[in-house]
């Protein structure tokens, strides 16, 4: 009896501790699991928590210390330009970079804006500037004229306005002001050149006192502004956002306010409905790489044409003949079909005038007719060979440039046939020497009867022809060669076997200097190419050089169903990029300095024996 109970004591000392146990293990269980429930929740509130501070960060940050895109505080109507600088930190890192980079250095355009300010930017501006300026080009509701006003993004005010107030050009002068509703004008009393007003995060400065209050007046009133302007969303969409510089042009307006029409002379008053077809512009500029990418964005009214296909994505450019330049080629223009262009042309001159395009038409079989005889058509014979894709460049030698074209032939064997038919008749008419008028200084009239024979030499170059075509008086010479699929034409024989052999040896090889990964990216994205080499062709004044060490700009052009859109990379320039450009530029300096040293010399020797 005894063992039983015992037994069962047992059992149940067990069962109570196994039950203890499980109660234990639940407990902890349930403990894990409200720990792993209150750390998701943890977890939870600390991202709510960081997407708050950053949501509520960045609203401080554009609306406290990036003021509004100027094109909410203009008026669409009375707008015909405006240009923006922001300098977010994220841009200010990119410059940095560039600066790290190339040979820019932001000093020097600092103390340049300091030698024609006057001011010291250390000193007086940078406690108060905010990261944008701009400028904006308006037209004055009452008066009709046009002003411009700048902006100045302040982080503070007062310090902003005193420096503006130091800014007198007489001592005698006295800074006024004045209210006018709202805002606090002031102003020169004497020279009454400069007035200004505090915006919201900006200072506005104008050059007139009347043209600011016209100003402050129409952004007050319900007028539609630029940044809801449809055109200007239009562009803004097809441009890239966070941009360091942006600007907008309405085109018919500012050609009418510059009166563009009064450089073309007679014709000048037909341009307007040409300019009416693109009726505005935008450009934004983001620092990538080793330079700037200039993004454009122009409208286009098809709905003005009746062919609107010429107008649409055609056959993409393949760069194919980008092959063909070098490292010394100073620049090029690259496309595909230069007939399509002629007639975009032509629809374009319909929109001034439905005969126009007869009268062009007309005007070109003529010039045909002049100078390769009645067997050659514009249409049969010169439009077909300019089907594919072209490319036309600039080389240096010595002391002048050789210009080269080269076309892709679609169908070369009859093609071939074309062009030395055409070459033959150019030879044969000789109306480079067709007796022409000319008008003297007292209004007489005057024969001029040029004296010449077009002449031409067949020389063979690794059983390729290549025919050179001499013109008399005129200092340059035509050579042509026909290689495979390619017709070559160019100035200079030593420039056409160059590009022969491109041909020859297979060479798909681009120049270093246009192979990155930013130009590939523009090529792809193209229709039309160009690039021209501002540091080898010595094309910047040297004031500007100085400051903005530019090395070359490759630009791609494209067509859209609403626009066309250009990618422009402004490349800048290394410090030994520069060095070695001086070193060599010094290094002809110093051979030409010679030479003419040397002819001197000999001139003196002549003049010796010519002594009696």
């Amino acid at each position: 009896m005894l063992k039983k109970i015992i037994k069962k004591t047992q059992e149940k000392s067990k069962k109570d501790i196994k039950t203890t146990k499980q109660k234990k293990e639940s407990e902890n269980e349930n403990k894990k699991n409200k720990w792993k429930s209150n750390k998701f929740i943890a977890v939870l509130l600390i991202c709510f928590s960081l997407f708050f501070i950053y949501i509520v960060g960045l609203f401080l940050y554009q609306n406290l210390f990036v003021p509004k895109d100027i094109s909410k505080i203009l008026t669409a109507d009375n707008t015909l330009a405006f240009a923006q600088v922001t300098i977010t930190p994220e841009n200010y890192a990119k410059i940095k970079t560039l600066e790290e980079k190339t040979a820019l250095d932001s000093q020097k355009i600092i103390k340049k804006f300091e030698t024609l300010s006057g001011s010291n930017f250390e000193k007086d501006i940078k406690s108060w500037i905010g990261p944008r300026i701009g400028v904006a080009y308006l037209k004055n509701t009452k008066t009709g004229k046009s002003f411009s006003v700048y902006f100045l993004a302040s982080r503070n005010h007062q310090k902003a306005l005193n420096f503006l107030s130091q800014k007198k050009l007489t001592e005698n002068e006295k800074i006024i002001s004045e209210k006018f509703g709202h805002y606090k004008i002031y102003s020169y009393q004497i020279s009454q050149n400069l007035a200004y007003t505090t915006l919201q995060r900006y200072i506005v400065i104008s050059n007139d006192t009347e043209n600011l209050k016209n100003y402050l007046q129409t952004i007050s009133e319900n007028r539609l502004k630029v940044k809801n302007d449809k055109n200007f969303i239009t562009i803004n969409n097809n441009l890239p956002s966070r941009s360091i510089g942006f600007f907008y042009v309405n085109i018919p307006k500012l050609s009418a306010d510059l009166n563009f029409a009064k450089y073309f002379g007679i014709i000048g008053p037909l341009l307007n409905p040409v300019l009416d077809i693109f009726p505005a512009s935008g450009v934004a500029a983001l620092p990538k790489d080793q330079g700037i990418v200039f993004s454009t964005y122009t409208i286009i009214n098809k709905n003005n044409f009746k062919n609107q296909k010429l107008f649409s994505k055609q056959d993409k450019y393949g760069s194919d003949l980008l092959k063909f330049i070098n490292q010394k080629d100073i620049a090029f223009i690259g496309g595909k079909n230069l007939q399509l262009e002629m007639l975009k042309y032509q629809e374009i001159l319909g929109e001034i005038d439905q005969s126009l395009p007869m009268i062009f038409q007309s005007y070109l079989r003529g010039k045909v007719k002049q100078h390769f005889n009645e067997e050659i058509s514009l249409e049969n014979d010169l439009y077909p060979l300019f089907k594919d894709e072209f490319i036309f460049k600039v080389s240096p030698s010595q002391n002048k440039n050789v210009y080269t074209f080269v076309q892709k032939l679609t169908n070369p064997e009859k093609n071939k046939e074309t062009i030395l038919n055409i070459k033959d008749q150019f030879i044969k008419k000789n109306a480079l020497f067709d007796p022409y008028i000319e008008k003297t200084n007292d209004s007489d009239i005057k024969i001029i009867n040029p004296s010449g024979v077009i002449n031409e030499f067949i020389t063979t170059y690794k059983n390729n022809k290549i025919y050179t075509i001499i013109i008399p008086g005129l200092g340059y010479e035509i050579n042509m060669g026909i290689v495979s699929n390619y017709l070559i034409v160019s100035t200079t024989k030593n420039i056409l076997i160059e590009n022969i052999e491109t041909v020859l040896n297979n060479n798909n090889k681009i120049a270093e200097k246009i192979d990155t990964a930013l130009t590939n990216e523009i090529v792809k994205f193209s229709d039309e190419i160009g690039y021209i080499d501002f540091l080898s062709g010595d094309v910047i004044p040297k004031a500007i050089s100085e400051i903005l060490p530019i090395n070359y700009l490759f630009s791609g052009h494209n067509i859209f169903d609403d626009g066309m859109s250009t990618l422009n990379y402004l490349r800048f320039s290394t410090d030994l990029e520069i060095k070695e450009h001086n070193d060599a530029l010094n290094e002809k300096n110093k051979i030409k300095e010679s030479e003419n040293k040397e002819k001197e010399e000999n001139l003196e020797d002549e003049n010796i024996y010519l002594i009696p």
